[in-house]
């Protein structure tokens, strides 16, 4: 758990596997190695349940939902939808008039218009083997952020002004 190459993520699921690990019987006798271990706790995120009524099907593919929606001055209305469209209608009847489904191309998008400079600055080593590369080599790595945290930490100080 201490080792400093280890990813973020698999630290917390090695974290999590010794909390389970400690209270077996088969691991009593190495209990106090386990107990010395620096464990990461990890705050619980809100959590919003959206229920719909599921629509029947035959056969296999995409979850379809009935919605039954009632606008102002027109009659009840039935329709079918995708459970990303009734997502959007509940956060709708919270007040939230719009809204995207864009599987987080939204946020990538953003993080690529704001930080392009960044992510192709010079004076990383090893990262760009030829000129046709469209990323860098540490892009998915947990080496990204370290080769250009003063660059990062200083942009997001300038978005936040």
């Amino acid at each position: 758990l201490l080792d400093p190459f280890l990813r973020p993520g698999h630290r917390l699921g090695l974290s999590q596997r010794v909390q389970r690990m400690k209270d077996t019987q088969a691991c009593r006798k190495f209990k106090h190695l386990l107990l010395e271990l620096p464990l990461l706790s990890v705050d619980d995120v809100t959590h919003v349940t959206i229920k719909g009524k599921l629509c029947p099907q035959t056969g296999m593919g995409k979850s379809m939902f009935i919605l039954e929606s009632q606008m102002e001055g027109a009659e009840p209305l039935t329709v079918v939808c995708s459970v990303e469209e009734l997502a959007l209608a509940h956060y709708k009847q919270q007040g939230f008039d719009q809204g995207i489904h864009g599987e987080g191309s939204t946020f990538t998008t953003l993080y690529g218009l704001l930080m392009w400079d960044i992510l192709f600055m010079d004076g990383v080593p090893d990262v760009f083997r030829n000129s046709y590369q469209a990323f860098p080599l540490d892009l998915h790595t947990s080496s990204f952020y370290k080769n250009r945290q003063s660059a990062i930490e200083a942009r997001l100080q300038s978005l936040h002004r």
